[in-house]
């Protein structure tokens, strides 16, 4: 997997594990953590998980990853359009 840096000589690998966020939150597990996937898990989580009412209109759910120059983290996020 590639890796890039991300400010202050941090890293992170392309691909790999990051929160997730739907809507304006982090999705978050039982201790209030935000939960943590990979981009596979993510779009799975994301099939599973649509609400019943935007399916039956058409949506789909797609996940992309942020850039942290760009949006100041580093995560994936959840986006469902038509």
């Amino acid at each position: 997997m590639a890796r890039h840096r991300v400010g202050h000589g941090k890293t992170h690998t392309l691909g790999g594990p990051l929160p997730v966020k739907w809507g304006a939150d982090f999705l978050r597990g039982s201790n209030w953590e935000p939960r943590v996937m990979t981009r596979r898990q993510a779009e799975r989580y994301a099939q599973l998980h649509i609400p019943k009412h935007l399916k039956k209109a058409g949506f789909t759910c797609h996940v992309s990853e942020s850039d942290p120059e760009m949006h100041g983290g580093h995560w994936y996020r959840i986006n469902c359009s038509k």
